[in-house]
């Protein structure tokens, strides 16, 4: 069924999903935002990708709105090192989400019944094009440091499909500067704009 984030029942399922995968990281509206998003690619080629997964809070939201492949892309060992791009705060550090593990989040997309995803461990920096799907129509990026933002827009930009998003999280985040200074850096050669899905998340549509 298409994901419509007007239908009482999806927004439902939604609270009762972020409930059950103890989200603890995402709003009801960046949830709704990029749901909503994922669903505008529905009909377009390629898979699902995500940047930075930890427990996969999201990427079981998007397996359960999608019968495409969903693949996770994350290190499984924390943030990789910072830069003096990607701020001071004393919560974003290498190694932080390094509880985060392969076993965890198999099991929780198990135990709520949904369809498992791809596996691509490793930091991004060490990622080659052949480690990326065909044909991509639709990235969530939570890299939070800005060399791991520009490694996966560098892997992900020619292999989206047109019409593909991408959406960013911590594109608006203070604590997280480099995500947008490398978006930006990004794009500023290539026709594509950067939009906002909300205050708080950064995105744009491939032309």
């Amino acid at each position: 069924m298409p994901l419509n984030v007007h239908n009482n029942a999806h927004r439902d399922a939604i609270l009762n999903l972020m409930t059950m995968a103890e989200c603890d990281c995402q709003s009801l509206e960046q949830a709704i935002a990029a749901l909503y998003w994922l669903g505008q690619t529905r009909d377009l080629p390629g898979a699902v990708v995500e940047f930075g997964a930890a427990f996969g809070n999201m990427s079981r939201l998007f397996s359960a709105f999608t019968d495409k492949t969903v693949h996770i892309y994350d290190s499984f060992k924390g943030l990789p090192p910072k830069t003096t791009f990607d701020g001071d705060s004393p919560n974003y550090v290498e190694g932080t989400f390094r509880e985060a593990n392969i076993p965890t989040l198999l099991d929780r997309f198990s135990r709520h019944g949904v369809k498992l995803p791809t596996l691509h461990p490793g930091f991004f920096e060490d990622l080659s094009p052949d480690d990326m799907p065909a044909a991509i129509s639709f990235v969530h990026f939570d890299g939070d440091f800005y060399t791991s933002t520009k490694a996966a827009l560098k892997l992900a930009y020619p292999r989206m499909s047109p019409g593909a998003v991408w959406i960013a999280h911590d594109y608006n985040f203070e604590p997280l500067p480099g995500v947008k200074k490398a978006m930006l850096e990004f794009l500023a050669d290539k026709p594509e704009e950067p939009l906002l899905a909300t205050p708080w998340q950064g995105m744009f549509i491939k032309l």
